[in-house]
């Protein structure tokens, strides 16, 4: 995916541009399925660290 940098956009043919913005695409949608899929775990962990979590009780001098 780190190709994009270095294609000399002037020089594709309409046809490369068209299978490039394709390509392009797909892996945008495929990132962001990955990307939802993340959050969701990252949510659901901060989720079950506020439930999990029990703090010791303090002791009293007295």
């Amino acid at each position: 995916m780190g190709f994009v940098k270095y294609i000399d956009f002037s020089a594709l043919s309409d046809e490369e541009r068209e299978a490039l913005q394709k390509l392009l695409e797909a892996q945008k949608e495929d990132l962001m399925d990955a990307l939802k899929n993340a959050n969701q775990g990252l949510a659901a962990l901060k989720k079950g660290a506020k439930k999990g979590g029990k703090k010791a009780k303090s002791k009293k001098k007295k």
